[in-house]
């Protein structure tokens, strides 16, 4: 091949590879959407039923982007397959990039996409009075939860509404990379139960070391909460320590995760 990353070769592989496996998009999109609005017809007449269709909504819009980035080789899963993905007329770079948009990014963009329709369209209809009944529900559930609510949104009031709120946002973005990174990385070397196992293998490391540097940790991390609401240099050095902590581990995941994806093709 005469390019390292062609745009012609990126086009005929991702569109590949979204009609072969559109399957999960579209059921998590699903899975989002539709019990919401199942939810507003049975509302009247079976509370706790429609409590917990929401609860999957809310269920599936957290936990399916990383659900999908675990999957990252599914399509490699036996030596028949893993053969003819390496027959594509592509290199590991462009079906490496192509399965991450397509795995690690999109389900994202699905997820608030999928709950923006949502709101766009429950507004709508609130406006017109036809789901009061729903929105009895959802404070329902609000309320089932509400000291877990009062926790969340008494510490976004106070640490997002300040000085420092984008070094605060750009936090929250590098996390979550990091967590999705992580599920590809383990997507990459579990076959089966790719995402589970890699929680564990998280929880477990996790764990080891906040056995041996507790004291750091606790000393570093108390440094960020205490200083949070106080716009000094010594909270904006904490945060963004931490930033480029948990990018110089995204980068390694990712790299971990092409290295792995490419011996894939030829084990």
């Amino acid at each position: 091949m005469n390019k390292y990353i062609s745009l012609s070769r990126l086009r005929m592989l991702f569109r590949h590879d979204l009609t072969s496996y559109a399957k999960e998009k579209v059921m998590v999109a699903a899975l989002i959407f539709v019990p919401t609005f199942l939810a507003y017809f049975i509302s009247e007449h079976v509370m706790w039923l429609t409590v917990l269709l929401l609860f999957i909504s809310l269920f599936t819009a957290l936990f399916a982007p990383f659900y999908l980035a675990s999957h990252i080789c599914a399509n490699m899963r036996t030596k028949q397959d893993a053969i003819q993905f390496a027959m594509l007329p592509a290199t590991n770079v462009e079906k490496f990039l192509v399965r991450f948009v397509d795995y690690a990014f999109l389900p994202t963009v699905i997820v608030i996409l999928a709950v923006a329709a949502i709101g766009l369209v429950t507004g709508f209809l609130y406006s017109l009075g036809h789901f009061d009944k729903l929105i009895e529900a959802v404070d329902y559930f609000l309320k089932v939860t509400e000291e877990q609510w009062q926790v969340v949104f008494s510490q976004l009031h106070e640490h997002l509404f300040t000085f420092n709120a984008f070094s605060f946002l750009v936090l929250t973005l590098i996390s979550y990379g990091f967590d999705i990174s992580i599920a590809v990385l383990g997507g990459c070397i579990f076959k089966r139960f790719a995402l589970v196992k890699t929680w564990l293998c998280y929880l477990l490391i996790a764990v080891t070391c906040g056995s041996f540097f507790s004291g750091a940790f606790v000393h570093h991390f108390e440094g960020i909460f205490v200083n949070f609401s106080d716009n000094s240099d010594v909270f904006l050095r904490e945060v963004w320590i931490q930033i480029g902590i948990l990018s110089a581990l995204i980068v390694a995941s990712l790299y971990g995760s092409y290295t792995l994806f490419k011996r894939k093709q030829i084990l």
